[in-house]
């Protein structure tokens, strides 16, 4: 406790003091609160325009093509759909998006410190560009071969980490086999995993969850998940599985359904609400239904060691999933 000595005008005008001084500082700290997100809305905004000049200097490249950048901005978000990409500042709130006149490969990417912009040449001409995490460490210069035809039958691969042609040959002629749509099952490889079983390291992709591999399966849902060849032909009879079982699921874990039957029956609708959790109410049917039980009919995403992400990206990931399948799927329609 503070005691004051003095007249009563002395006090007085010792407060008014004290008390226009904490105004002041008040001030200060506003002005450099919106300094800096001035300063911050900067930094948005040449990444965005970094981004858009590194874009079009790789499509207009001969060949295949990188170029590797390091984002100033530390929480991001960024997201490339079709031909709008749009860059949200998580720090300031302000977002910055910018239009394309040519489509690029759907992603969504949170944070990286890296960013690979890269442009891929078939042979057929068809050019392919990402948007990926990490640096590339390099590229073929050469065209890669990719065939829309695939065989009926395809052997087993006999590389532990094939390439991302062969690795969807084998998952075109798996699903076939197994009558379940290639493109859903190429999609589904594809986001749990980039069309890639291994890392760059060689070891085989394992997530923080414990899901492994190409289509990220646990180890109780196959006898080896680890093989990129039983990995494939697990996780395609998986899909299929839970289009039997969908509705089930769904009922046990407290989502309504019209009826508990196959994916495939018309008449089989299921209730998704995650209201909760900031999501939205949403009405599953036919193989869609399949999709939501192969990510799971929770809100949250688990992400390992007890941690449990609801109202992240993870968990914003996991109530779209259905959604984000069905839009990686649209570019491997030709292969139904």
């Amino acid at each position: 406790m503070i005691f004051l000595k003095g007249s009563t005008q002395e006090i007085i005008l010792i407060v008014g003091l004290l008390l226009s001084a904490t105004i002041l500082l008040l001030q200060l700290r506003n002005y450099f609160i919106f300094q800096q997100k001035i300063a911050q809305g900067d930094i948005l905004y040449s990444f965005s325009n970094d981004l858009y000049n590194m874009i079009n200097n790789v499509k207009a490249s001969h060949g295949n093509s990188y170029i590797n950048y390091q984002p100033l901005l530390a929480k991001y978000e960024l997201t490339a759909k079709e031909n709008i990409i749009e860059i949200r500042d998580k720090i300031s709130g302000k977002n910055s998006s910018f239009f394309l006149n040519f489509n690029i490969d759907s992603t969504y990417i949170s944070d990286s410190k890296k960013l690979c912009i890269i442009k891929i040449t078939y042979c057929d001409g068809k050019e392919n560009i990402q948007i990926k995490k990490d640096f590339c460490d390099g590229i073929n210069s050469e065209c890669i071969k990719y065939t829309y035809s695939i065989k009926s039958e395809v052997s087993d691969l006999t590389q532990e980490c094939p390439s991302r042609e062969d690795v969807i040959e084998k998952i075109v002629s798996e699903a076939r086999k197994q009558g379940v749509k290639p493109s859903l099952a190429l999609a589904i490889a594809q986001i749990e995993s980039n069309l890639e079983h291994c890392y760059k390291n060689g070891n085989v992709k394992k997530s923080p969850g414990g899901t492994i591999g190409l289509m990220q399966l646990k180890l109780t849902e196959c006898d080896d998940p680890y093989n990129v060849n039983e990995n494939i032909r697990c996780g395609i009879s998986q899909l299929k599985e839970k289009c039997r079982t969908s509705s089930a699921i769904a009922i046990a874990v407290g989502f309504k359904c019209t009826k508990q039957a196959s994916c495939e029956d018309p008449d089989v609708k299921c209730t998704y609400d995650c209201t909760n959790y900031g999501g939205e109410v949403k009405i599953y049917s036919g193989w869609d239904l399949a999709l939501r039980a192969y990510n799971g009919w929770g809100c949250c995403m688990n992400l390992g060691g007890g941690n449990i992400d609801c109202y992240g990206d993870w968990g914003k990931a996991t109530r779209r999933y259905v959604e984000m399948v069905n839009y990686v799927a649209q570019s491997y329609k030709i292969y139904d």
